[in-house]
């Protein structure tokens, strides 16, 4: 299932939502926010489905590093064209 979102002129680019996918037999969502028109690519995110506790008498969600991964675009400060970085 796919949710798409207009773009929200208010809201910085990388924190509106554009999309949202529901990989629901892969038991994943995938959020990807709008691009801003200076920027190649578009900040993404994507969540697996946490387990729940084995634990007895527990109960909740284990959340843990391998439950999200995420591409985010990040703001640099702005260099002359004729700046080189070197390694």
């Amino acid at each position: 299932m796919t949710e798409r979102y207009s773009r929200n002129e208010s809201k910085p680019a990388n924190d509106d939502i554009a999309e949202v996918v529901y990989h629901v037999a892969d038991e994943r969502t995938c959020v990807t926010c709008h691009r801003e028109d200076s920027k190649i690519s578009a900040t993404t995110r994507e969540f697996v489905k946490p387990s729940l506790t084995d634990d007895k008498g527990s109960s909740g969600v284990v959340w843990n590093v391998d439950s999200y991964t995420a591409f985010l675009v990040q703001y640099l400060s702005r260099l002359p064209l004729d700046h080189q970085v070197n390694s």
